[in-house]
């Protein structure tokens, strides 16, 4: 295989695991490996320790946030058409630079200390006792929806106090801002729209 032709995006890659060979030589032969999409513009892959590490505590030189162009949940710009747009939608976290996302990450990351979460472990695992009980005798199921992404956002409303019967609404939410750039999650801009107009009343 060319390295040139490795695309780091396409799941058919993973279909077998991890592809470490793959990883391996492009640590090797070509660490910062510039990769082309067919439906965007491509993206920088980096592959070494060092270089993540010196890339994360320099963000002057690499920015992750919104106005730099980096990290977008989606596209406020798409969006604003159908009514929601940059100056309603406020950027998450993972779209800020310091010092602004150390505020929000001094405000947030109380809910997820050890002891926080260690006071939260028995709970946890009755939710996935309980949650592998409904699936009874069966021996398939749709393994995303009824165990993957239930148990984390049953730990998330709790973490966040929502009343685990609203729970589906955070999984809605969650999936229609990352939508984006999947294919079969992404909605038109007006529905995007309407899901952060209702996360937003909703969160006030």
């Amino acid at each position: 295989m060319k390295l040139d032709d490795v695309d780091l995006k396409n799941p058919d890659l993973y279909v077998n695991g991890a592809p470490h060979e793959v990883f391996t030589r492009l640590r090797h032969e070509d660490p910062v490996h510039w990769n082309p999409e067919a439906d965007g513009r491509g993206f920088w892959s980096i592959l070494k320790y060092d270089d993540i590490t010196a890339i994360s505590k320099n963000p002057r030189l690499f920015s992750s946030a919104r106005e730099h162009g980096g990290h977008r949940m989606f596209d406020e710009n798409v969006v604003g058409i159908a009514g929601v747009g940059a100056r309603e939608t406020e950027a998450p976290m993972i779209s800020m630079d310091p010092p602004e996302h150390n505020r929000y990450r001094r405000m947030v990351s109380p809910g997820f200390t050890t002891p926080r979460l260690q006071a939260l472990e028995t709970r946890i695992r009755e939710r996935v006792t309980a949650i592998l009980d409904r699936l009874g005798d069966r021996t398939e199921c749709e393994f995303v929806t009824e165990v993957a992404a239930e148990l984390p956002i049953q730990v998330l409303a709790e973490l966040i106090d929502v009343p685990q019967e609203d729970r589906k609404k955070l999984f809605d939410w969650s999936n229609s801002m990352i939508a984006e750039d999947d294919p079969e999650l992404r909605q038109s801009p007006a529905q995007t729209a309407a899901d952060v107009a209702e996360m937003a009343a909703y969160a006030a």
